[in-house]
């Protein structure tokens, strides 16, 4: 299965290659994506590898449902630099008041 990871339209940072940078710009924005990630999983530390990575896949999956900003989408890791700068020429060309 590709990775897969939640980001924003507007995160400027690959989370696949430069984490720290994507983190600190979703924080700063109040984002708090991975906090979120979080709290829609039902992981469990009695699970094996493989239920808790399916988990992980049905929480982001919830988390890009409710999309509490209006701006979570799923970043596939295979063509992650190019949805990043088409995500964010889109967010760029939306007016102000829809950012």
């Amino acid at each position: 299965m590709e990775q897969s990871w939640p980001t924003t339209l507007d995160n400027p940072f690959n989370p696949f290659t430069h984490e720290g940078e994507w983190l600190e710009y979703d924080l700063m924005h109040g984002y708090n994506t991975l906090g979120l990630w979080a709290y829609f999983s039902e992981a469990s530390v009695l699970m094996d590898d493989e239920e808790y990575d399916y988990e992980a896949e049905l929480a982001m999956d919830r988390l890009i449902d409710f999309n509490p900003f209006g701006r979570h989408y799923r970043l596939f890791e295979s063509n992650a630099d190019e949805v990043i700068r088409i995500a964010n020429e889109t967010y760029r060309s939306l007016p102000e008041s829809e950012r």
